[in-house]
């Protein structure tokens, strides 16, 4: 399935919203797009709570490319990332441990106005160099 993607201009924030089974592909896609909009600094909150299944997530190879996305692009804006599904969940909060160390911050929620506020709270910090 598909990611449904939203751009929220007045907030610097993208949201995007996931159903049944999504593929690595798919997230790449995303955040390829924040990068060809010119929005890589936005906040961004990935609503997974409709999905049950990553597929084909390739942590290793996902946290390289986001290093040199970062090395190339400057720093991302915050990463929430919400899911209620127990597996999907984990693997949230095993990637975000993982990521430490990034020009940004990525935080697992299972709920997402959590989310949202946590979100608000990153975006009034003053953007990182």
């Amino acid at each position: 399935m598909a990611i449904n993607f939203q751009r929220d201009d007045t907030h610097r924030l993208v949201i995007l919203v996931g159903s049944g089974k999504v593929s690595v592909d798919e997230w790449a896609a995303a955040v390829a797009r924040q990068l060809n909009e010119g929005i890589w600094y936005y906040g961004s909150l990935f609503d997974f709570t409709a999905v049950d299944t990553m597929v084909g997530f390739d942590e290793q190879g996902v946290f390289t490319a986001l290093k040199e996305l970062a090395a190339a692009h400057g720093p991302r804006g915050p990463v929430a990332l919400v899911s209620s599904t127990p597996n999907v969940y984990d693997g949230f909060v095993a990637y975000s441990a993982r990521l430490e160390g990034l020009p940004y911050q990525t935080r697992p929620f299972r709920d997402v106005n959590q989310a949202m506020v946590w979100l608000e709270q990153e975006l009034l910090k003053p953007r990182r160099a």
